[in-house]
């Protein structure tokens, strides 16, 4: 493979990262998901709000905050192997909320029920 042929298949892999990250996005607003734990390896992927959007983030020890479509092909390219796992921490994080909440409305409505009985 030539270095020609290598770059267009590392910028075909990086438009395609972009769409992953731009459908997840989409997702994720129009769900109503807001800002969760990141997760961690070479780089730092959240989803959080950036300059008044919430959006799938990067950032790095050395480097400060900034959404995934506006960061380097290297970057979006190592970046996204974290994609599945924040995808899977947003998941979890929001299966177990629905359990507490769940919980905790049950005890006030007992509690409220019993109150004003």
């Amino acid at each position: 493979m030539t270095i020609k042929n290598m770059a267009d298949a590392l910028n075909k892999l990086s438009d395609r990262a972009c769409a992953a990250v731009n459908q997840a996005e989409f997702w994720l607003s129009e769900n109503g998901i807001g800002p969760l734990p990141y997760v961690k390896g070479k780089w730092r992927l959240s989803y959080e709000r950036v300059s008044g959007k919430m959006r799938i983030a990067v950032s790095s020890e050395t480097s400060p905050l900034f959404p995934f479509a506006e960061c380097s092909r290297e970057c979006k390219l190592e970046a996204i192997e974290l994609l599945p796992k924040l995808l899977e921490t947003i998941e979890v994080r929001q299966v177990e909320l629905v359990a507490r909440a769940g919980s905790a409305v049950d005890e006030a409505e007992k509690c409220i029920r019993r109150i004003c009985s």
